[in-house]
């Protein structure tokens, strides 16, 4: 209630220090926006999509990953494939009109209604 939660067209910044949970909390904030229905695009630039989708099972089944069947864990990810869930592919330093225009077509797109960029720092680290 105070701080009205997340608006369209704001920008919000989240920092603390290497290993603080800013990829977790932002993977879990992200599965909040799905489970709402709200298109959520994700550019991680310091953590492959591929660890990331797999952080973001184990909080979508509330499960150790480790720890389920296989069959389990396929009905999980074919659950999560119903979710309007978006991944950029890009890694490290980017290209920042590269960036904008492809944030450009996955909102006009994909309506997405948020964005995360995780991590500022390495998405411009060689320019």
């Amino acid at each position: 209630n105070i701080l009205k939660g997340f608006r369209k067209g704001e920008l919000t910044i989240f920092t603390g220090p290497t290993g603080s949970g800013k990829t977790t909390f932002l993977s879990q904030l992200s599965l909040d926006f799905l489970e709402r229905g709200i298109p959520t695009l994700w550019g991680s630039f310091e953590v492959k999509n591929e660890i990331l989708a797999s952080t973001m099972i184990q909080q979508y089944s509330k499960n150790d990953t480790a720890k389920m069947t296989k069959n389990d864990l396929k009905d999980i990810i074919e659950e999560m494939g119903d979710l309007p869930l978006y991944f950029m592919k890009f890694f490290g330093s980017t290209d920042l009109d590269v960036l904008f225009n492809t944030l450009d077509y996955a909102v006009y797109t994909y309506d997405i209604g948020h964005i995360v960029l995780d991590n500022l720092q390495f998405m411009i680290s060689g320019q």
